[in-house]
Protein backbone atom coordinates (compact mmCIF):
# COMPACT_ATOMS: atom_id res chain seq x y z
CA UNK A 1 0.00 0.00 0.00
CA UNK A 2 1.40 3.49 -0.67
CA UNK A 3 0.83 6.16 1.57
CA UNK A 4 0.48 9.90 0.03
CA UNK A 5 0.17 13.05 2.16
CA UNK A 6 -0.13 16.74 1.17
CA UNK A 7 -0.23 20.12 3.08
CA UNK A 8 -1.48 23.23 1.57
CA UNK A 9 -1.32 26.97 2.91
CA UNK A 10 -5.32 26.98 2.41
CA UNK A 11 -8.30 26.60 4.58
CA UNK A 12 -11.70 25.19 4.44
CA UNK A 13 -14.60 27.73 3.84
CA UNK A 14 -17.50 25.75 5.57
CA UNK A 15 -21.00 27.80 4.13
CA UNK A 16 -23.42 28.38 7.23
CA UNK A 17 -25.71 25.90 5.70
CA UNK A 18 -23.16 23.36 6.03
CA UNK A 19 -22.08 24.46 9.82
CA UNK A 20 -25.69 24.34 10.88
CA UNK A 21 -25.55 20.24 9.98
CA UNK A 22 -21.61 19.59 11.63
CA UNK A 23 -21.76 17.75 15.39
CA UNK A 24 -18.55 19.50 16.50
CA UNK A 25 -15.00 18.20 16.02
CA UNK A 26 -13.04 17.72 13.26
CA UNK A 27 -14.59 17.26 10.04
CA UNK A 28 -13.51 15.21 7.14
CA UNK A 29 -14.04 15.23 3.23
CA UNK A 30 -13.45 11.93 0.87
CA UNK A 31 -13.75 10.01 -1.93
CA UNK A 32 -13.04 6.31 -2.32
CA UNK A 33 -12.04 4.59 -6.14
CA UNK A 34 -13.18 1.17 -6.98
CA UNK A 35 -12.61 -0.92 -9.61
CA UNK A 36 -16.56 -1.07 -10.50
CA UNK A 37 -19.99 -0.38 -8.95
CA UNK A 38 -20.85 -3.90 -7.37
CA UNK A 39 -19.80 -3.68 -3.72
CA UNK A 40 -19.58 -7.46 -3.67
CA UNK A 41 -17.03 -8.22 -6.46
CA UNK A 42 -15.14 -5.12 -7.05
CA UNK A 43 -12.51 -3.75 -4.45
CA UNK A 44 -11.75 -0.39 -3.34
CA UNK A 45 -8.11 0.68 -4.67
CA UNK A 46 -7.83 4.56 -3.92
CA UNK A 47 -9.23 6.10 -0.67
CA UNK A 48 -8.68 9.98 -0.37
CA UNK A 49 -9.47 12.35 2.32
CA UNK A 50 -9.32 16.18 3.41
CA UNK A 51 -9.48 17.96 6.94
CA UNK A 52 -7.85 21.55 8.02
CA UNK A 53 -5.43 21.55 10.61
CA UNK A 54 -3.36 24.32 12.15
CA UNK A 55 -4.77 26.71 9.37
CA UNK A 56 -3.83 24.43 6.48
CA UNK A 57 -5.55 21.63 4.39
CA UNK A 58 -3.91 18.42 4.53
CA UNK A 59 -5.33 15.89 2.07
CA UNK A 60 -3.92 12.12 2.87
CA UNK A 61 -4.41 9.19 0.20
CA UNK A 62 -4.53 5.31 0.54
CA UNK A 63 -3.45 3.68 -2.72
CA UNK A 64 -4.08 -0.05 -2.93
CA UNK A 65 -0.72 -1.64 -4.94
CA UNK A 66 -1.61 -5.00 -5.29
CA UNK A 67 -5.67 -5.99 -4.78
CA UNK A 68 -4.51 -7.88 -1.80
CA UNK A 69 -3.95 -4.65 -0.08
CA UNK A 70 -7.71 -3.72 -0.01
CA UNK A 71 -8.29 -5.17 3.46
CA UNK A 72 -4.65 -2.88 4.49
CA UNK A 73 -6.51 0.09 3.32
CA UNK A 74 -9.52 -0.24 4.76
CA UNK A 75 -7.80 -0.88 8.20
CA UNK A 76 -5.63 2.28 7.60
CA UNK A 77 -8.83 4.49 6.35
CA UNK A 78 -10.72 3.71 9.83
CA UNK A 79 -8.30 4.10 11.78
CA UNK A 80 -7.65 7.06 10.63
CA UNK A 81 -11.20 8.63 10.99
CA UNK A 82 -11.66 7.49 14.26
CA UNK A 83 -10.77 10.83 15.50
CA UNK A 84 -13.02 13.12 13.60
CA UNK A 85 -16.78 13.57 14.48
CA UNK A 86 -18.48 14.54 10.46
CA UNK A 87 -17.68 12.98 6.95
CA UNK A 88 -18.66 15.15 3.54
CA UNK A 89 -19.19 13.54 0.64
CA UNK A 90 -21.15 13.72 -2.64
CA UNK A 91 -23.28 10.72 -2.86
CA UNK A 92 -21.60 9.06 -0.46
CA UNK A 93 -24.55 8.29 1.49
CA UNK A 94 -26.06 6.24 -1.77
CA UNK A 95 -22.25 4.74 -2.66
CA UNK A 96 -19.18 5.41 -0.92
CA UNK A 97 -20.27 4.66 2.96
CA UNK A 98 -22.48 1.21 1.89
CA UNK A 99 -19.95 0.84 -0.65
CA UNK A 100 -17.45 0.67 2.31
CA UNK A 101 -19.30 -1.19 5.08
CA UNK A 102 -19.98 -4.45 2.33
CA UNK A 103 -16.44 -3.93 1.44
CA UNK A 104 -15.47 -4.26 5.48
CA UNK A 105 -17.75 -7.49 5.48
CA UNK A 106 -15.81 -9.40 2.86
CA UNK A 107 -12.23 -8.59 4.01
CA UNK A 108 -13.15 -9.16 7.77
CA UNK A 109 -12.21 -5.53 8.57
CA UNK A 110 -14.53 -3.74 11.02
CA UNK A 111 -16.45 -1.00 10.23
CA UNK A 112 -16.26 1.79 12.25
CA UNK A 113 -18.17 4.79 10.32
CA UNK A 114 -22.03 4.65 11.81
CA UNK A 115 -21.35 6.70 14.68
CA UNK A 116 -20.38 9.51 12.33
CA UNK A 117 -22.05 12.41 11.56
CA UNK A 118 -22.11 12.00 7.61
CA UNK A 119 -23.25 15.42 5.22
CA UNK A 120 -23.54 14.18 1.67
CA UNK A 121 -23.76 17.20 -0.35
CA UNK A 122 -25.97 16.11 -3.38
CA UNK A 123 -28.64 14.34 -0.95
CA UNK A 124 -28.58 18.12 0.96
CA UNK A 125 -29.05 20.08 -2.58
CA UNK A 126 -31.57 18.15 -4.05
CA UNK A 127 -34.42 19.67 -2.83
CA UNK A 128 -32.85 23.13 -3.78
CA UNK A 129 -32.23 21.88 -7.79
CA UNK A 130 -34.39 24.89 -8.51
CA UNK A 131 -31.77 27.70 -7.71
CA UNK A 132 -28.92 25.94 -9.64
CA UNK A 133 -28.90 26.79 -13.16
CA UNK A 134 -27.80 23.14 -13.90
CA UNK A 135 -28.98 20.92 -16.49
CA UNK A 136 -28.30 17.77 -13.76
CA UNK A 137 -26.74 17.54 -10.17
CA UNK A 138 -23.83 15.71 -11.40
CA UNK A 139 -20.59 16.76 -9.71
CA UNK A 140 -18.94 18.15 -12.91
CA UNK A 141 -22.09 20.22 -13.54
CA UNK A 142 -21.78 21.53 -9.71
CA UNK A 143 -18.05 22.53 -10.37
CA UNK A 144 -18.86 24.02 -13.98
CA UNK A 145 -21.70 25.62 -12.08
CA UNK A 146 -18.80 27.06 -9.68
CA UNK A 147 -16.23 27.62 -12.03
CA UNK A 148 -14.12 24.95 -11.42
CA UNK A 149 -11.45 23.70 -13.77
CA UNK A 150 -9.76 20.67 -13.14
CA UNK A 151 -6.21 19.36 -14.51
CA UNK A 152 -6.83 15.98 -14.51
CA UNK A 153 -8.37 14.87 -17.61
CA UNK A 154 -9.09 11.42 -16.68
CA UNK A 155 -12.77 9.46 -15.57
CA UNK A 156 -14.08 7.26 -12.99
CA UNK A 157 -14.01 4.49 -15.69
CA UNK A 158 -10.48 5.59 -17.45
CA UNK A 159 -9.03 5.27 -13.58
CA UNK A 160 -9.95 1.50 -13.66
CA UNK A 161 -8.57 0.96 -16.90
CA UNK A 162 -5.44 2.34 -15.94
CA UNK A 163 -5.27 0.47 -12.36
CA UNK A 164 -5.86 -2.99 -14.47
CA UNK A 165 -3.19 -1.63 -16.72
CA UNK A 166 -0.57 -0.50 -13.84
CA UNK A 167 -1.20 -4.37 -12.48
CA UNK A 168 0.23 -5.71 -15.54
CA UNK A 169 3.73 -3.27 -15.68
CA UNK A 170 3.81 -1.14 -12.40
CA UNK A 171 4.14 2.41 -14.36
CA UNK A 172 4.78 5.11 -12.00
CA UNK A 173 3.13 7.46 -14.29
CA UNK A 174 -0.24 5.36 -14.11
CA UNK A 175 -0.20 5.78 -10.27
CA UNK A 176 0.45 9.54 -10.73
CA UNK A 177 -2.21 9.87 -13.13
CA UNK A 178 -4.90 7.66 -10.59
CA UNK A 179 -3.60 9.54 -7.33
CA UNK A 180 -4.13 13.06 -9.10
CA UNK A 181 -7.85 11.50 -10.08
CA UNK A 182 -8.66 11.12 -6.62
CA UNK A 183 -6.89 14.06 -5.25
CA UNK A 184 -8.36 16.91 -7.26
CA UNK A 185 -11.81 14.98 -6.48
CA UNK A 186 -11.00 15.51 -2.60
CA UNK A 187 -9.66 19.16 -3.09
CA UNK A 188 -12.32 20.42 -5.43
CA UNK A 189 -15.27 18.45 -3.24
CA UNK A 190 -13.96 21.35 -0.24
CA UNK A 191 -14.84 24.04 -2.87
CA UNK A 192 -18.15 22.64 -4.11
CA UNK A 193 -19.14 23.07 -0.85
CA UNK A 194 -19.53 26.68 -1.79
CA UNK A 195 -22.93 25.63 -4.05
CA UNK A 196 -24.81 26.44 -0.74
CA UNK A 197 -24.01 29.63 -0.38
CA UNK A 198 -26.58 29.83 -3.51
CA UNK A 199 -29.27 28.90 -1.62
CA UNK A 200 -31.44 31.55 0.16
CA UNK A 201 -30.81 31.55 3.52
CA UNK A 202 -34.50 32.15 4.79
CA UNK A 203 -35.39 28.28 2.86
CA UNK A 204 -32.38 26.82 5.74
CA UNK A 205 -32.02 29.42 8.92
CA UNK A 206 -32.00 27.29 11.88
CA UNK A 207 -34.89 27.07 14.28
CA UNK A 208 -34.43 27.57 18.41
CA UNK A 209 -36.59 27.23 21.25
CA UNK A 210 -36.71 25.98 25.11
CA UNK A 211 -38.30 23.17 26.83
CA UNK A 212 -38.79 23.19 30.19
CA UNK A 213 -37.81 19.05 31.14
CA UNK A 214 -37.60 17.91 34.91
CA UNK A 215 -36.75 21.77 36.14
CA UNK A 216 -34.23 22.46 33.76
CA UNK A 217 -34.79 24.61 30.37
CA UNK A 218 -33.18 22.59 27.38
CA UNK A 219 -32.90 24.14 24.67
CA UNK A 220 -33.55 22.48 21.51
CA UNK A 221 -31.55 23.60 17.68
CA UNK A 222 -32.77 22.17 13.83
CA UNK A 223 -32.60 23.38 10.69
CA UNK A 224 -34.78 23.17 7.75
CA UNK A 225 -32.07 21.06 5.89
CA UNK A 226 -32.15 18.31 8.54
CA UNK A 227 -35.33 17.45 7.62
CA UNK A 228 -36.01 14.29 5.49
CA UNK A 229 -39.38 13.17 4.29
CA UNK A 230 -39.75 9.35 3.41
CA UNK A 231 -42.85 8.51 2.17
CA UNK A 232 -45.29 9.10 4.63
CA UNK A 233 -42.50 9.62 7.51
CA UNK A 234 -40.66 13.24 8.07
CA UNK A 235 -37.22 12.59 10.25
CA UNK A 236 -35.97 15.41 11.68
CA UNK A 237 -32.57 15.35 13.66
CA UNK A 238 -30.98 18.47 15.54
CA UNK A 239 -29.14 19.33 18.89
CA UNK A 240 -29.77 20.12 22.50
CA UNK A 241 -28.43 20.95 25.35
CA UNK A 242 -25.77 19.09 26.79
CA UNK A 243 -26.62 17.98 30.23
CA UNK A 244 -24.82 15.37 31.65
CA UNK A 245 -26.83 13.01 34.98
CA UNK A 246 -30.10 12.66 32.37
CA UNK A 247 -30.71 9.72 31.80
CA UNK A 248 -31.62 9.23 27.58
CA UNK A 249 -35.37 9.88 26.53
CA UNK A 250 -37.03 6.68 23.82
CA UNK A 251 -40.42 7.55 23.29
CA UNK A 252 -42.50 5.69 21.18
CA UNK A 253 -46.08 6.18 19.73
CA UNK A 254 -47.60 5.09 16.50
CA UNK A 255 -47.43 8.63 15.45
CA UNK A 256 -44.28 9.62 16.16
CA UNK A 257 -41.19 8.70 18.10
CA UNK A 258 -38.60 10.76 19.61
CA UNK A 259 -34.35 9.78 20.69
CA UNK A 260 -33.10 11.95 22.87
CA UNK A 261 -29.42 12.13 23.81
CA UNK A 262 -29.32 14.73 26.68
CA UNK A 263 -25.32 13.93 27.56
CA UNK A 264 -24.37 13.88 23.69
CA UNK A 265 -26.97 16.69 22.98
CA UNK A 266 -28.60 15.43 20.08
CA UNK A 267 -31.95 14.20 19.39
CA UNK A 268 -33.76 12.47 16.46
CA UNK A 269 -37.69 12.80 15.86
CA UNK A 270 -39.56 11.11 13.79
CA UNK A 271 -43.43 11.92 12.68
CA UNK A 272 -45.85 9.26 10.65
CA UNK A 273 -48.61 11.32 8.89
CA UNK A 274 -51.43 10.82 6.80
CA UNK A 275 -52.26 11.83 3.39
CA UNK A 276 -55.89 13.04 3.08
CA UNK A 277 -57.46 13.11 -0.71
CA UNK A 278 -60.02 16.25 -0.74
CA UNK A 279 -62.95 16.94 -3.10
CA UNK A 280 -60.96 19.03 -5.64
CA UNK A 281 -58.08 16.03 -5.66
CA UNK A 282 -55.67 17.61 -4.26
CA UNK A 283 -53.75 16.29 -1.19
CA UNK A 284 -53.29 16.94 2.23
CA UNK A 285 -50.36 15.75 4.80
CA UNK A 286 -52.03 15.61 8.39
CA UNK A 287 -51.38 14.75 11.65
CA UNK A 288 -54.57 12.75 13.53
CA UNK A 289 -55.24 14.90 16.88
CA UNK A 290 -57.52 12.26 18.32
CA UNK A 291 -55.15 9.72 17.69
CA UNK A 292 -52.13 11.41 19.44
CA UNK A 293 -54.71 12.77 22.23
CA UNK A 294 -54.37 16.38 21.64
CA UNK A 295 -57.52 18.40 22.52
CA UNK A 296 -58.23 20.88 19.99
CA UNK A 297 -58.34 23.37 22.71
CA UNK A 298 -54.59 23.05 23.87
CA UNK A 299 -53.20 23.91 20.34
CA UNK A 300 -51.15 26.97 19.89
CA UNK A 301 -52.82 29.27 18.00
CA UNK A 302 -51.14 29.61 14.89
CA UNK A 303 -51.72 25.67 14.55
CA UNK A 304 -55.12 25.91 15.35
CA UNK A 305 -55.43 27.96 11.88
CA UNK A 306 -53.50 24.96 10.20
CA UNK A 307 -56.66 22.28 11.26
CA UNK A 308 -59.22 21.01 8.77
CA UNK A 309 -62.55 19.63 9.89
CA UNK A 310 -61.00 20.41 13.46
CA UNK A 311 -58.95 17.36 13.62
CA UNK A 312 -56.68 16.91 11.10
CA UNK A 313 -53.42 18.79 11.82
CA UNK A 314 -51.93 19.65 8.13
CA UNK A 315 -48.06 19.35 7.74
CA UNK A 316 -46.22 22.05 6.42
CA UNK A 317 -42.89 23.88 6.71
CA UNK A 318 -44.11 26.88 7.84
CA UNK A 319 -45.47 25.55 11.01
CA UNK A 320 -43.16 22.84 11.62
CA UNK A 321 -41.47 24.64 14.19
CA UNK A 322 -44.89 24.60 16.16
CA UNK A 323 -45.28 20.81 15.29
CA UNK A 324 -41.81 19.44 16.40
CA UNK A 325 -42.29 21.58 19.86
CA UNK A 326 -45.42 20.41 20.56
CA UNK A 327 -44.51 16.71 19.97
CA UNK A 328 -41.44 17.22 21.90
CA UNK A 329 -42.91 18.42 24.77
CA UNK A 330 -45.84 15.80 24.37
CA UNK A 331 -43.40 12.85 24.88
CA UNK A 332 -40.88 14.43 27.46
CA UNK A 333 -43.88 14.95 29.51
CA UNK A 334 -45.13 11.08 28.91
CA UNK A 335 -41.44 10.40 30.00
CA UNK A 336 -41.62 12.16 32.99
CA UNK A 337 -44.96 11.01 33.69
CA UNK A 338 -43.49 7.01 33.24
CA UNK A 339 -40.79 7.70 35.63
CA UNK A 340 -43.11 8.78 38.11
CA UNK A 341 -44.98 5.60 37.96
Amino acid sequence: MIIKEYVLNERILLPMFVGNLLHGGDTAIFDIETLGLSRQHHPVILIGYLYEKDHKIHIKQFFAEALEDEALLLEAFFTELSTFNNLISYNGASFDLPFLKIRSEINCVHYSLYDKNHIDILRHIKKYKAYFNTPDLKLKSIEKLLGIHRKDTISGRESVLLYHLYLKNRSTSIIDKILLHNYEDIYYLGKTLEVFNLIPEELWQRIDFEINFQGCNIEFSFSQQQLVRTENILKLEGRTSIINGLLPVKFFSSEYTLHWNPSKGSFQLEIIFSTLQLPDDNKLNYLDLNALRIPYGCLPSNLSKCLYNDRYLIVSENVIKEIVMMLIDKALKASENTKKD
